[in-house]
């Protein structure tokens, strides 16, 4: 082989050299850019619905100046801009539902936190469960509320619900979140906004979630409950500790024969028991507890309509029975949603008959 011959078998050999090299260099280089976006998926995948999980710098920063309320009664905190929202309207003050509501207009609410006594054995599918039956008959038997979407989420450490319910007696649809601890239910629901016809803030209202927790144990403690027990019509109802020092009030109702082959009279009586809370004042009335008693054949003629014990087009609600009395809720008992009718209505639908 000659000398040019050589020098061209070189230069060859080079220009064969850098393309192994440049299609070397091009693979890892694309393996490196998949294997981080696959790292960065997988991470996104897991924190997208952990609402207490680690959040952004950019997002830390916008919390850094919020005020923190705390709530010492139920156990339990947030932050929030206090520069443009109030609590309760006037901060610093354990309420039964917390509400926060801006401070250019006391009637928009950017959010409203309610808590509900469950049972530390009954977990949040069961409780929803219970409280989607419930809602198929609240609205004068008609359904309350329908379920348009739901993510499950973690909220403090415990799991959590979030869904859109369209809340069909108010004529509206928001974002309501359950979380679960112990005995206890928060129901975070998010304000609506007449004029815009939306939600009041969506993006504030999830990111004061991401700074919820609980101060306290939130447990299954009986000490925190109080119970009304009647051994004479054989029924408990279990109440929560500011129901303490309750009064029962007895009321009567009467039943009107409505048989179109019989005269209309008043026919049947019975008695209606009332529990009021003991916040109750004539200036500031809250919603009361009545029970309707019958016996299981005055319960026949009522839900037979042949007698009528109200003004309402349709019979009281079934709340439980024995073998010698019914219990019942009146028909449209809370039209007037008096302070504590969210929580009455969920206290009463736990009665126990024995």
């Amino acid at each position: 082989m000659n000398t040019n011959q050589k020098g061209f078998v070189n230069i060859f050999l080079i220009l064969i050299a850098f393309l192994v090299m440049g299609a070397v260099g091009y693979w890892a280089g694309l393996h490196q850019k998949t294997e981080v976006t696959s790292v960065e998926s997988t991470t996104e995948m897991n924190t997208e619905n952990n609402l207490s999980a680690v959040v952004t710098d950019n997002a830390k920063d916008l919390t850094l100046d919020w005020k923190t309320y705390t709530n010492t009664k139920y156990g339990f905190e947030f932050k929030y801009p206090a520069s443009k929202y109030l609590v309760n309207p006037s901060d610093g003050v354990d309420y039964e539902n917390t509400v926060l509501v801006s401070r250019n207009d006391s009637v928009s609410a950017l959010l409203s936190i309610a808590v509900i006594s469950s049972s530390t054995s009954q977990t949040l599918y069961q409780y929803l469960l219970a409280q989607d039956k419930l809602n198929q008959t609240a609205y004068e038997g008609t359904p309350s509320v329908k379920v348009l979407d739901t993510s499950d989420m973690v909220i403090a450490g415990v799991q959590s619900t979030q869904r859109m319910e369209d809340l069909l007696a108010a004529g509206f649809s928001t974002l309501v979140t359950y979380i679960k601890k112990g005995d206890k239910v928060f129901r975070v629901t998010a304000g609506f906004d007449d004029k815009t016809n939306k939600i009041t803030n969506e993006e504030e209202y999830n990111k004061i979630l991401t700074t919820f927790k609980f101060t306290n144990s939130v447990t299954g403690s009986n000490s925190n409950l109080v119970t009304y027990s009647n051994s004479q019509y054989g029924f408990s109802i279990p109440l929560t500790s500011d129901w303490k020092g309750y009064t029962v009030i007895t009321r009567q109702w009467d039943g009107l024969n409505i048989d179109p082959t019989s005269e209309n009279k008043i026919t049947d009586h019975g008695p209606i028991l009332v529990l009021r809370h003991p916040a109750w004042t004539d200036k500031n009335p809250r919603e009361d507890m009545p029970i309707m008693i019958f016996t299981p054949a005055q319960w026949d003629l009522v839900i037979n309509d042949k007698i009528s014990v109200g003004a309402a087009p349709f019979p009281p609600s079934l709340l439980g029975r024995n073998s010698n009395y019914v219990m019942a809720l009146p028909a449209r008992y809370n039209y007037d949603e008096s302070t504590g009718y969210q929580e009455v209505d969920e206290l009463v639908h736990a009665l126990k008959a024995y």
